[in-house]
């Protein structure tokens, strides 16, 4: 029998007096399957036993080949989970004779054997914890666990310094020091003192050089918002020393230290869809998780040549001829998990932007803005109408301003200038941010045409002062843009038909009519992507699996998920032959 089925488990929810559930997967005995039942409630797992607790009824011929039906023996329940799980013996039982003639079947039955085998080691890998394919082992900052759809459980009982504890472990240690966790500040008899009182604070605790104290001043409050924490860390319980706090405070009252900006592409780095757009058309992407608005094709775009000094790049933007007092503007939409943090929290911005061309652009306005409709799907044709001069554009839909959060922008020509505002807070209704730059002059007075502006180190960051930008190097921006877009062609090339083989994904034929490539993105994508595929030797038939020789095939998608996409091919001739493809995966708002 052959296996085309990547299925290696199938699982349930039970309801009461159904006790038949059918599994496709192909399989080759009844022992080949594990069974087991999790009660949702307590969530204790129980591994069923053929055949106390169940029943198996193979289906297909042979028998097995289209898997077949578990009965359970006694009653499930409502609303636990069964699974029914490939899980073969790790035996091989087959033996070939030296001479003679060959067990063709027996020898296809060991290696669906393995492949099966295969499959259930697969399935316990993607299942526990491990390193995502992209991480370098020699980089510790990426040698992770992400705990994103998972959490470890049974941290009941810290035993190492180093252990992880559950929030019961350490509640229940609040309580055994005697404080309430509701109300540790007003009800615990404890003096509340200043940042200048830590002798006196350390002494009525029974200190020495440390301890635990209590912080609530406006130094600490400060701190905490400069630090980007949430209203849950403004009551502060710390073990430090005097000169520890101190240092804590004069660190997040330091502007000249970053804080993590949540703008991605902030300095206009990464241009993987091209580095020029002539005309661009509204609503249209430029730089990577950047878009054109405009009102017409207003403008030319290009990556600038000369950067902000301590960015790595920037945008130039300018005026298109015959297109005087047309407005227009450029936009960036953050997903909710740079969002949810900052809700109903402070946050502070800066922008660079320096004019150009015959400078005919005279004023520009940042504002900050948020999205309240569904989470994550924002529209990113943000402005509904611009309206006239000096008037702020009339948002789309669920967009809206934030209150207080704008700036005008007096451009001037040569050096760049910083625009800023602080202390906003967003609105806790805001599932996603944005960032709208848009032009507000009175007028262009006829000449507007050839006016340029560039903008670069877009800073949004976390509390109620604007922080130092700090330019992340090119790779940490890449990553964090193929979350949204990513190709197999090279960095400089745009995604097309016909534009040569370099970096194009490659499948080898063994059989005569199939040829079959993965994909694997180079990061987890912020959704399910849309896949093209292109032709890398030829602009037609576009898309195309070909050879240096023409042969060419149409592409299938196959198990499309936000880590990689099997890209499949059939027809004649194919036999020894190596296809050529190359794909990008776009998963942007």
């Amino acid at each position: 029998m052959t296996i085309s089925n990547q299925v290696a488990r199938q699982s349930f929810e039970t309801v009461g007096g159904i006790f038949a559930h059918a599994f496709s997967f192909p399989v080759h005995a009844k022992t080949d399957v594990l069974v087991v039942l999790r009660n949702s409630t307590t969530g204790v797992e129980e591994e069923f036993t053929d055949p106390s607790d169940y029943s198996i009824v193979l289906s297909g011929s042979p028998l097995g080949s289209t898997g077949g039906t578990v009965t359970l023996v006694a009653d499930p329940g409502t609303g636990n989970f069964l699974s029914v799980v490939l899980d073969p013996p790790r035996t091989q039982t087959t033996s070939l004779p030296a001479t003679g003639k060959l067990d063709t079947e027996g020898i296809e039955t060991t290696l669906d054997k393995f492949l099966n085998m295969i499959k259930r080691a697969n399935d316990l890998g993607i299942r526990g914890l491990r390193l995502s394919d992209g991480a370098i082992q020699s980089d510790s900052s990426q040698i992770a666990w992400d705990a994103l759809l998972g959490r470890i459980v049974n941290l009941s009982d810290p035993v190492e310094a180093t252990d992880a504890a559950n929030l019961q472990f350490v509640n229940a240690q609040i309580l055994n020091a005697g404080l309430d966790l509701t109300t540790v500040i007003s009800t615990q008899g404890a003096d509340l003192i200043d940042e200048t009182s830590f002798d006196d604070m350390l002494t009525k605790l029974g200190g020495l050089a440390t301890g635990i104290a209590l912080f609530k001043s406006s130094a600490a409050v400060n701190a905490m918002n400069n630090l980007g924490f949430d209203a849950f860390f403004q009551t502060l319980i710390v073990a430090a020393s005097k000169g520890a706090f101190r240092g804590l405070i004069d660190a997040a009252e330091d502007t000249e230290i970053p804080a993590g900006n949540l703008i991605v592409n902030p300095d206009f780095q990464v241009w993987q869809t091209g580095t020029t757009f002539a005309s661009a058309a509204d609503n249209s992407y430029i730089a990577d998780q950047w878009v054109i608005l405009s009102d017409g094709t207003a403008v030319d775009i290009a990556k600038s040549v000369e950067f902000s000094p301590g960015s790595r790049g920037g945008v130039k933007i300018t005026q298109r001829s015959g297109k005087d007092n047309v407005r227009w503007g450029v936009g960036t939409i953050l997903e909710n998990a740079r969002v949810g943090p900052v809700a109903n929290q402070k946050v502070s911005f800066s922008v660079d932007a320096r004019a150009g061309g015959n400078n005919t652009l005279g004023v520009m306005s940042a504002f900050l803005i948020y999205w309240d409709g569904t989470l994550n799907q924002p529209n990113t044709n943000i402005v509904n109408s611009w309206a006239g001069a000096e008037v702020k554009p009339t948002l789309l839909g669920d967009w809206n301003y934030v209150t207080g959060g704008e700036v005008s922008m007096a451009l001037s020509a040569g050096p760049w200038n910083t625009y800023s505002f602080e202390d906003i807070t967003v609105p806790s209704d805001a599932v996603n941010l944005g960032i709208l730059i848009v032009t507000m002059d009175s007028s262009f007075t006829g000449s507007g045409s050839g006016g340029q502006v560039e903008i670069s180190k877009v800073n949004l960051v976390p509390g109620s002062v604007v922080r130092k930008f700090y330019s992340e190097s090119k790779e940490k921006n890449m990553a964090d843009c193929e979350r949204f877009y990513c190709k197999t062609f090279a960095e400089g090339v745009v995604a097309d038909d016909n534009v040569g083989v370099d970096n194009a994904l490659f499948a080898y034929a063994s059989g005569t009519s199939k040829v079959n490539v993965e994909f694997v993105f180079p990061v987890q994508m912020f959704k399910v992507p849309a896949v093209q595929e292109y032709n890398p030797y030829d602009s037609a038939p576009t898309g195309s699996f070909e050879d240096s020789t023409g042969l060419n095939v149409a592409p299938v998608q196959l198990g499309r998920s936000t880590k990689r996409v099997t890209l499949h091919g059939a027809g004649s001739g194919l036999s020894g032959k190596i296809m050529g493809l190359h794909a990008d995966a776009d998963a942007r708002f």
